[in-house]
């Protein structure tokens, strides 16, 4: 048992003064030491003692301190905004860096290894590796143009670009195994990837100086791209098997997706890149309407290989049925026959099925194109790099129309005839040379043949020929550039008292018939039938 002074001890420790009894009496303190005051001796007694316990102190700290108060709610939200900047900031901002920059290792070995563990079906990581190497391609065209592509970083470039590579075909296996349509899908958008980007490429060589560090660079790109994409075509060939009905429904898939974008970007567009892409958009659905007409061909085909096999079963069942003999003499010669025409039908048949599969694989290469194309324009739609480094005639070039094609050769002729016109002007005032008329005349006939093979709709015949006037009109205009001095001889104007103005005398005409054109001044062109007669 505790002693009672410790009991007592305890207990006056756990004693505790409400606050109103510590207030009244402080007042009460307070109250009694303002009615008796210390003396004046013992003030002075006071003070000193103070000033010594100060020294005191001074003594042992060196320095003096203050105490400062620490507010919890401050520093948590201190903790917070640290925690909001290295969650949120600082992989944003990595996400506009590029090799070599510090917070690079954020964005390849963060940012992207996190999107990529969030990435779970075969399709969505095949898009994610093109995303990929869409973005090193992207970085080392911006190391390019600032002078930075090292040969350090042409390697770690190389390496991920066929690491990328690699992985996607990887997946793209492996979704072959389930889903063939999907499989198809991916291999032409990542082939379409590889091709935007080998284009862009391709047009910003084009546009830097042949022997400065960008062009060495952007050459050492397009020769890794281009090792790649051969790889991924040997890899895929033709792509994955596919039909035409699998194929159809992908093509409807990805037109309704390009069409959504196309609703999104039309406000922030211009208006001649909203108009070049309802061209392509057009362009693109008349090639889905031929790949329509086309597979419609080897239906008729099937339908009709049906009816004939329907007739020739009919035919047999009928022959069975009457159970005709033949005389023994004839046995050998209806054998030989039967052999012909069992013959003739296994050739029939396979001609047949020759031009179905050749229906068939044209319909699905035209829808095939048409994907590739709608990849290409959903990339220049979505990639803000791509649409400000590469024009969209340049990636998706326009299949012109019947109408089209034909407005354009109308065109042709009209500028044919006017040089026509000027070639004319130009030999009338020189000497006449047999070779020079003779151009002059061949170019007459050919564009009066252009003439009559467009009002005859001839449009392929006639582009042939355009061809071949355009070659004429630079020959002869060679021959005009390179006459001799002594050879050219102004015509002289003479007035006459008769005339009120000059006239021009006309040249003798050569009663000999117009040497043969010299094949290497004329570019080895040969006249057609109607120039021939002509001439």
């Amino acid at each position: 048992m505790k002693r009672f002074s410790e009991q007592l001890k305890n207990k006056s420790n756990s004693i505790r003064l409400r606050a109103t009894e510590r207030a009244d009496l402080r007042d009460r303190i307070e109250s009694y030491m303002e009615y008796h005051p210390l003396p004046a001796h013992m003030k002075e007694k006071v003070k000193r003692n103070t000033r010594q316990a100060r020294k005191k102190k001074s003594a042992i700290a060196s320095e003096p301190f203050k105490a400062i108060p620490i507010n919890m709610t401050y520093v948590r939200g201190l903790v917070g905004a640290f925690a909001l900047i290295v969650i949120v900031v600082v992989p944003v901002l990595a996400e506009y860096t590029v090799p070599g920059d510090i917070l690079y290792p954020v964005k390849t070995n963060l940012n992207e290894e996190l999107r990529s563990s969030l990435t779970f079906s075969p399709y969505a990581k095949v898009q994610w590796e093109t995303k990929l190497l869409e973005r090193r391609i992207a970085e080392a065209r911006q190391l390019a143009r600032d002078g930075k592509f090292t040969p350090e970083v042409e390697q770690s470039v190389a390496q991920a670009i066929v690491e990328h590579t690699d992985a996607a075909a990887t997946e793209i296996s492996s979704l072959r195994e389930n889903d063939a349509d999907k499989a198809a899908l991916a291999e032409i958008a990542f082939a379409s990837a590889l091709s935007v980007q080998a284009d862009v490429l391709t047009d910003a060589q084009e546009e830097v100086e042949e022997d400065s560090n960008e062009s060495h660079s952007i050459a050492v790109l397009t020769d890794i791209l281009a090792d790649v994409s051969g790889e991924v075509g040997d890899s895929y060939g033709g792509g994955s098997d596919i039909s035409y009905e699998s194929l159809l429904a992908l093509v409807e898939a990805e037109t309704t997706r390009a069409y959504e974008l196309f609703e999104s970007i039309k406000t922030a567009a211009s208006p001649q890149e909203v108009e070049d892409i309802k061209r392509r958009f057009d362009d693109l659905e008349r090639k889905i309407t031929q790949a329509a007409e086309i597979h419609k061909k080897q239906l008729i085909q099937t339908e009709n290989d049906e009816n004939i096999s329907l007739e020739e079963d009919t035919e047999q069942q009928v022959v069975s049925e009457t159970d005709i003999e033949l005389p023994a003499n004839a046995s050998t010669t209806a054998t030989s026959s039967e052999v012909i025409k069992e013959t003739d039908v296994v050739l029939s048949e396979e001609k047949r099925q020759e031009q179905k599969d050749a229906y068939e694989h044209e319909a699905v290469s035209m829808l095939r194109t048409v994907l590739s194309d709608l990849q290409k324009l959903i990339i220049f739609m979505t990639d803000i790099d791509v649409r400000s480094e590469i024009s969209i005639e340049t990636l998706i070039p326009v299949t012109p129309t019947f109408e089209e094609e034909k407005e354009a050769a109308w065109q042709d002729v009209e500028k044919l005839r006017q040089m026509q016109m000027d070639i004319e002007d130009r030999i009338g005032n020189y000497v006449r040379d047999e070779k020079l008329l003779y151009g002059a005349q061949l170019l007459a006939e050919k564009v009066a043949e252009i003439t009559t093979l467009l009002e005859e709709e001839n449009i392929s015949q006639a582009q042939q020929n355009i061809h071949i006037a355009y070659a004429l009109v630079e020959d002869v205009q060679r021959m005009l550039d390179t006459q001799p001095r002594g050879q050219i001889e102004e015509k002289e104007i003479t007035v006459t008292e008769d005339t009120e103005g000059p006239q021009n005398e006309q040249p003798e005409q050569s009663d000999e018939e117009p040497r043969s054109v010299d094949s290497e001044n004329l570019n080895n062109v040969e006249p057609t039938p109607t120039g021939t007669e002509g001439a």
